[in-house]
């Protein structure tokens, strides 16, 4: 059984939640054309500063950027958007401080989502809006109860397979091609939202478009190495639990009970992704046929067909269809970890710091 997601046991994790950044301060959905040079410089240096010191104000610098570059205040009459984003640049120090005394959170109703989700090019998302049931569970006691009971706590019995070596930082355990994080970044659909940390697929597609020059083959070089340090478990501890968790967002059903959404963080998402496409082929060969999920093109409907084919050729046949209750959080992390230690040497470190502790999760 995976550990509860809802205690909070880092310093950085504990302030980052208390000072409510993606509750109170906005981020801009789009970088405006005019910027993104000077934003894609501006995060490039961040990110080079988490990957090269890998300190816990690095990443604090990293983990809060979209806050103090991608906010501002009501348009100025003085400055236009792309100007307010340069100083942002330029005088980031104060800017978060200067918006959470301001914090002035609101709610939107449905026809502001589904206009918002219009305005991203998210077509399907704003259907999906229109014609669920779900809507948006209060912030209440009941609801964190709710969500809590879908993260039981962890058995005492668990026998967690040997920690990984710590990486050495001057040791690549394979290289992260340009092609590979610019398709995983490319393959977020339209709309996607941001984690904790308010950067959101979006963000990095104006910053490595043509848009951006030179600085936008400047950021990718240093995703490039802040991916290879994800993946070879190098993470500084200190930031793993905000990095690796997720705002939890509680719908409420038709019939009254929870569906918890998790939105992890964009970078965690993006180096996931590039495993995906790196291991997907060699794990599909072990998975089929009993697994058609992952890495079967069309596996559902392959699935399908194989029923209906068994069906009408075997007479008096029983079929059991099981729907586990609350299936992957109810996953025993050890035995996945184990597993993926023999299966995924290579990635075992990020998969480690992913899974092997509790994780801090917000939520709005």
């Amino acid at each position: 059984m995976p550990p509860s997601p809802f205690s909070n046991t880092n310093t950085f994790g504990i302030n980052l939640e208390k000072s409510k950044l993606k509750n109170s301060t906005p981020v801009l959905k789009r970088v405006p054309r005019g910027a993104r040079r000077a934003v894609a410089l501006s995060l490039a240096r961040c990110v080079r500063l988490a990957t090269q010191e890998n300190s816990q104000s690095a990443w604090e610098d990293l983990l809060t950027f979209p806050y103090r570059i991608l906010h501002v205040q009501k348009r100025l009459a003085s400055k236009t958007l792309t100007t307010q984003i340069k100083d942002n640049c330029n005088n980031s120090a104060d800017i978060l401080d200067r918006n959470l005394r301001l914090f002035n959170a609101s709610q939107k109703g449905l026809n502001s989502h589904v206009e918002s989700k219009l305005n991203d090019g998210d077509i399907s998302g704003a259907a999906r809006l229109l014609f669920s049931s779900d809507v948006v569970a209060p912030y209440s006691p009941d609801t964190i109860s709710a969500l809590e009971s879908k993260h039981p706590a962890p058995a005492d019995d668990l026998t967690f397979p040997d920690p990984p070596d710590r990486p050495n930082p001057d040791s690549q355990i394979f290289p992260i091609l340009a092609p590979q994080l610019l398709a995983a970044v490319s393959s977020f659909r339209s709309g996607s939202a941001g984690g904790r940390d308010g950067l959101t697929p979006q963000h990095l597609k104006d910053l490595l478009s043509s848009g951006a020059g030179d600085a936008g083959e400047s950021l990718l070089k240093e995703l490039l190495a802040l991916v290879t340090l994800m993946l070879s478990g190098g993470v500084n501890d200190a930031v793993v639990d905000v990095l690796y968790g997720a705002n939890l967002c509680a719908l409420r059903k038709r019939d009254g009970r929870i569906r918890p959404i998790a939105v992890g963080c964009t970078y965690r998402r993006m180096a996931a992704k590039i495993c995906c496409r790196l291991y997907g082929g060699s794990l599909t060969k072990k998975f089929q046929p009993l697994q058609l999920g992952f890495g079967s093109r069309g596996g559902c409907e392959a699935a399908v067909h194989a029923l209906s084919t068994y069906l009408n050729s075997n007479k008096g046949e029983v079929i059991l269809k099981v729907d586990v209750k609350n299936a992957f959080n109810s996953v025993i992390r050890d035995t996945l970890l184990a597993e993926a230690k023999k299966e995924l040497p290579d990635i075992f470190g990020f998969l480690w710091q992913c899974y092997r502790h509790p994780l801090e999760v917000g939520v709005v």
